[in-house]
């Protein structure tokens, strides 16, 4: 769906054709670390640990 609007310049716009565009376009997977489970889980257990020794 395209529509075209004209602004107050009197200049014409397309707002609505690169939208579409952008609808349609596959987009790339994004890249992840092959390990980032792994550190992901080590940070959080060393956030835990010094949670806990902040209690004591």
């Amino acid at each position: 769906m395209s529509s075209t609007l004209v602004g107050s310049s009197g200049t014409v716009c397309d707002c609505w054709q690169h939208s579409d565009e952008r609808s349609t376009t596959a987009e790339a997977p994004p890249l992840l670390h092959p390990n980032i489970a792994r550190m992901y889980q080590d940070r959080i257990a060393k956030l835990c640990e010094n949670l806990q020794s902040e209690k004591d």
